[in-house]
Order: structure tokens, then sequence, then C-alpha cells
């Protein structure tokens, strides 16, 4: 069996209105899940904050998908539940569910606003949710404040916003040069185009101008003088971006990736409200900083 036919099957409108009617469940067990994960490799962080924060950021998620309509797939839940064709139908028949094509550089900037707000929602809602949490824990103080706000500066503008306008930016160039035959069309140089934009314009660009305004506006405001706390990208931060090249759709069968996109959404906001700020500066919260050090890794 082909690997296109499990794509349009995964594609097709039926599954997908299956797995949104699924989105509270996936968000409820896998931001759970990561939530558990992350409170068992660092033990020293009090599991009530985690839990707070992790609390926050699904229901401010939940309510943006609920009352806020921002998953493109929302209107399935208002339908009757289409028919789902089975592999062997698919395959026979031969029927196409997805865009070979992809979407054009068009399509993707009309996203932005949209995929922006619903990442925006969340990581409010873990910032305030970590603020809240370390009062009731009797653990807060300026300088955590301070990483909250900074990490909630960072996945917004290197994880969400830049690296969709990157991956739009690149996509708008890579089509100008194949309209004007410079360049012969092809999967490859357009993937290479969307992650090129992704990784200089959100990754890079996005970090730089999120740490810059980390240390020139956030430290003063909440007297942190510490000036080694740059955040740098990381394979998850990378990992984040799963959905700009979805939404390009170089890949046939992602259309999936919507419904699973608050998954995605959740992981920059808890990481937001627990004011992450790389390995080498969890120790704040712990006097030990060898060992603090070495549990990270």
């Amino acid at each position: 069996m082909k690997i296109s036919t499990i794509a349009n099957y995964i594609d097709q409108p039926g599954v997908l209105a299956k797995l949104h009617k699924k989105v509270p469940a996936i968000l409820i067990v896998g931001g759970g899940a990561l939530a558990a994960a992350d409170t068992h490799r660092n033990p020293e962080r009090p599991w009530l904050r985690n839990t707070i924060v992790a609390a926050a950021t699904i229901g401010s998620l939940m309510a943006a998908v609920k009352y806020g309509k921002l998953l493109d797939c929302a209107h399935h839940s208002h339908n009757a539940m289409p028919k789902i064709f089975s592999l062997k139908e698919i395959e026979k028949s031969g029927m196409k569910f997805h865009n070979d094509e992809g979407h054009s550089s068009k399509e993707i900037f009309g996203e932005i606003g949209r995929l922006s707000l619903l990442g925006f929602i969340p990581i409010i809602g873990g910032v305030a949710g970590g603020i809240a949490a370390d009062k009731i824990t009797g653990i807060s103080n300026k300088k955590q404040n301070a990483n909250k706000v900074k990490e909630g500066i960072y996945q917004f503008l290197a994880n969400i916003f830049l690296c969709n306008v990157g991956a739009g930016a690149a996509l708008f160039a890579y089509e100008g040069l194949v309209k004007a035959k410079t360049i012969k069309p092809s999967s490859g140089k357009k993937l290479g185009a969307i992650l090129g934009g992704i990784i200089t314009t959100g990754i890079i660009g996005g970090s730089y101008i999120a740490n810059y305004i980390g240390k020139k506006c956030v430290n003063p405001l909440f007297g942190d003088k510490n000036k080694n706390s740059e955040r740098r990208p990381e394979a998850l931060d990378i990992a984040l971006h799963s959905d700009d090249i979805a939404t390009a759709g170089v890949f046939a069968g992602f259309k999936w990736i919507e419904p699973v996109l608050p998954l995605m959404y959740f992981v920059s906001g808890y990481r937001a409200g627990t004011g992450y700020r790389n390995h080498h500066n969890h120790s704040h919260n712990h006097h030990h900083h060898n060992r603090q050090c070495h549990n990270h890794k």
C-alpha cells in the first residue's frame, strides 16, 4: 500500500472531524503527560506548581478553541459526521482529500493572524498560571516572574509568529523564482526555502529579538540584573515548527496537524509558565548548582 493512500485516509473530512472532537482529550492527556515528565525529570520543582501551570495553559487553549473558533477544522463539529472511506476504497478509486501542491504564500500569510492568536492565548494563560502558582506554593520572586515573561516573549516570537512570517516570506520568494523560470519547481526546493525562512527569520531572528527585549525591557522592569540569561534555541523548539512545514503542504497527509496544533502550543505556554531558561538557568530554585545541571541533562 502506498504512503499517499494512508495520507489520503488521514486527510479525509470524516477522520479530521473525529480528530477535532478529540482535541480536549489530546490536550489533557498529552499536556498532562508532558507536565508529569517535566516534574519527574526535575523533582526539585513543586508538583503543584507544574500542575497549576499545565491546567492554566490547557484551560486557556480549550477556551480559544471552543469560543474563539481558532481551529480551521472547527466547523466539522457542527455538521453531520462525514463518511469515512476505508484504505481499500481510497486505493481502488484513487480519490484525494489533500492538495498535492500545498498552500501558497498568500494562504500562509492569511493564516498568520489566526495561528498567532492561537499560540498567544496559551502563552498568556501559562504565564498568568505560573505567576499564580509560584505565589500559591510560596516560591514567587521577581526573577522568576521576569523569566516567565521573557520565555513567553521568546516562545511567541521565535516559535510562533516570526516562524510563520519567515515560512511565508521564503515561500513567496520561491514562488517568484519559479514564476520567473529562474528555478524549476520541486518539493525539495520548496522545503529548503521554507526551512530556510523558519531558521533565519524565526529561530535565529526571533531568538535575537526576544533576548534583546528581555535584557533591555523585561529585566529592568522586574529588577533582574542577570545579564547571562539569554535563551538559546533547542531541539524541541525546532520540532515545534512542524506546523509551518505542514501548513505549506510540502508533505502530503498533513491536514491532521490542525487538530494537533493545540498540543504544540501547549508546550510553548507551559514553558512560558515555568519560566524556562535553558538547562543552565534552572538552578535558580536550588542551591546545589552542579547537581541541578546534572539533573537536566
